[in-house]
């Protein structure tokens, strides 16, 4: 008896393993960021990084990478401990046996200068989170947590047929007590835990909104939306009126389809929603955050959304009328009153990431960039211009 079951056993483990493939992702955990907050505090925090496996090295970032799988996927994930204290990774609404787990105290602590290699199956599509759960209180504030995502049946599903989409957005929300990232040997009971920031993937107030948060498209998009909370709070996600939004899925599962205009996650919850423009439209998501405690309201971040039409993309002008397509997705058309002219493209992180001398009026290719908003300046005038 013993013998068939094991043999049941090593079949089953063969076809689970045999729907996806092995995958392999190399992280450090270290306490080592530095991060500089939208009032020019600059704080420490902790995290994950991906390792280079040619240096060894690695940069932690605020919140972790996002993790992302295919349904079936056999995962193995080491985490190596680069820091002077001991962590490890749960992972947060996942199926796996408690030896992966992540809880110090009934699977593994990774002790400093060692490491430890997670195993599982991926056997549900959806999105998840991970975070140390070492002292877990102070390790999740101090930024150990990030997202795991384990895609759809098929390409662009985020679970099966109902779900499917043509452009995804991912958003993990947080908080920051400064205090105890500046002194997190004595950071004071939990139960006086103040919010100073409140975050979107690791940004807050008017940083949140000139960065990749930025929701791009078009009036013909389906778009999805992966939504967290890793915080101590309640976070209230508003959509806007332009939308039709169906709730499709609630930590991992999908739920019957609900059209709402809005969702409040608790502290851990996950929903993910699909979203049809209604027209075109420029506006905000907005989001809400609360205190637990007494349900106040602790402040709001506003996420960017620029729907644009389909009909006759390619003729968009900005105001000045010598940049067009304005959106674009492949290159823009420059006309100037005056040449030779210098072009700097930056990012809103301000790095330049193209610099042309055009001497005359012309296309310029910009394939390469990745979708997202941009500034233009030529000569001395500056444009946004947004690539889809």
């Amino acid at each position: 008896m013993r013998v068939t079951i094991i043999f049941i056993a090593l079949i089953w483990a063969f076809i689970t393993v045999g729907q996806g493939s092995l995958k392999e992702v190399f992280l450090q955990s270290k306490m080592d960021g530095q991060k500089i907050l939208p009032d020019g505090t600059e704080i420490e925090f902790w995290g994950y990084g991906i390792e280079n496996q040619q240096t060894g090295l690695a940069k932690i970032s605020l919140p972790g990478p996002i993790l992302r799988f295919d349904l079936g996927d056999t995962v193995r994930i080491q985490l190596r401990n680069t820091s002077p204290e001991a962590h490890t990774i749960h992972w947060h609404g996942l199926d796996v046996e408690q030896a992966n787990d992540g809880v110090g105290h009934t699977s593994n602590n990774v002790i400093p200068n060692d490491l430890f290699i997670y195993e599982f199956v991926c056997t549900h599509s959806g999105t998840y989170m991970y975070h140390c759960h070492v002292l877990t209180p102070l390790h999740l504030a101090m930024g150990m947590s990030g997202l795991f995502i384990v895609n759809g049946e098929e390409e662009q599903f985020l679970y099966d047929a109902t779900s499917k989409f043509t452009k995804e957005f991912s958003f993990l929300f947080s908080e920051m007590n400064v205090s105890w990232n500046e002194n997190p040997l004595s950071p004071g009971p939990f139960a006086l835990y103040e919010s100073d920031f409140l975050m979107v993937n690791g940004m807050s107030d008017l940083e949140a909104e000139f960065s990749d948060n930025e929701v791009i498209g078009t009036e013909n998009d389906t778009l999805a939306f992966r939504l967290a909370n890793i915080g101590y709070g309640s976070v209230e996600v508003n959509f806007p009126d332009e939308l039709l939004v169906t709730a499709i899925a609630s930590d991992g599962r999908i739920i019957p389809a609900l059209e709402t205009g809005g969702i409040v996650l608790y502290p851990g919850e996950r929903y993910d929603f699909i979203a049809l423009p209604l027209e075109p439209f420029v506006g905000n998501i907005l989001v809400n955050y609360f205190d637990l405690r007494n349900n106040n309201l602790l402040g709001s971040n506003n996420i960017p959304i620029t729907i644009t039409s389909t009909v006759g993309l390619n003729g968009f002008n900005l105001a000045d009328g010598n940049i067009y397509p304005n959106p674009f997705s492949t290159s823009i058309f420059i006309e100037s009153d005056a040449y030779p002219k210098i072009v700097e493209i930056s990012n809103f992180s301000g790095e330049i990431v193209r610099k042309l001398h055009i001497q005359s009026a012309g296309e310029i290719d910009l394939q390469t960039l990745e979708s997202g908003v941009y500034t233009l300046r030529i000569g001395d005038k500056i444009h946004k211009i947004i690539k889809l």
